[in-house]
């Protein structure tokens, strides 16, 4: 699955106008955007494929992550509450 902290790449004009349905959006996945481009990629029958050089991990700033989305996302499991709320 793509994610996009090391950043995704997209051609132009991949997406139909569903991906920008900020309303569906924030009612199934409003935590991760990354699962709700996965459902769109699924839906739409897009084929992604991943690059052949992976980038350095992005290096945190210090005292940042008290508060982070991986700590709702993965450490509550969040992102199976969104997971199931898309398929």
């Amino acid at each position: 699955m793509t994610i996009g902290v090391n950043g995704v790449l997209y051609p132009p004009k991949i997406f139909s106008e569903a991906i920008q349905n900020k309303t569906l959006f924030m009612r199934l996945a409003p935590k991760n955007d990354n699962l709700w481009f996965k459902a769109i990629e699924l839906v739409e029958g897009i084929k992604i494929r991943k690059s052949e050089q992976t980038p350095p991990p992005p290096t945190p700033i210090a005292g940042t992550q008290k508060i982070s989305l991986k700590k709702e996302n993965v450490d509550q499991k969040l992102n199976d509450t969104q997971w199931a709320k898309l398929t």
